[in-house]
């Protein structure tokens, strides 16, 4: 076994504006966005995460970091506890 998760590849890299398409879609699902801050604290954490492939992709739940740290209710998937969690009340959300 390499180490990667089953389905990942290189196409797992995607541009800052699909990201910002994306979440221009996950607002308008009603979905809430964290402030850049605590965004900024999550990615930083998945960073240093050893489950982190092609420095984008979650090894444990195969979604994007980018993306799934910027959504409020997100938790991180780590098995042996998550580095991170959402849905926290006390937590700001994002406000345009």
């Amino acid at each position: 076994m390499n180490g990667l998760c089953k389905g990942c590849t290189g196409s797992v890299i995607v541009s800052d504006e699909v990201l910002e398409d994306m979440l221009l879609d996950a607002k308008q699902r009603g979905l809430n966005l964290i402030q850049d801050q605590i965004y900024e604290e999550r990615l930083r954490i998945c960073n240093s995460c050893p489950s982190l492939q092609y420095g984008t992709t979650c090894m444990h739940s195969g979604s994007l970091v980018r993306y799934r740290a910027k959504i409020v209710e997100s938790n991180c998937p780590f098995p042996h506890g998550a580095k991170w969690s959402g849905g926290d009340r006390h937590a700001p959300k994002y406000v345009e």
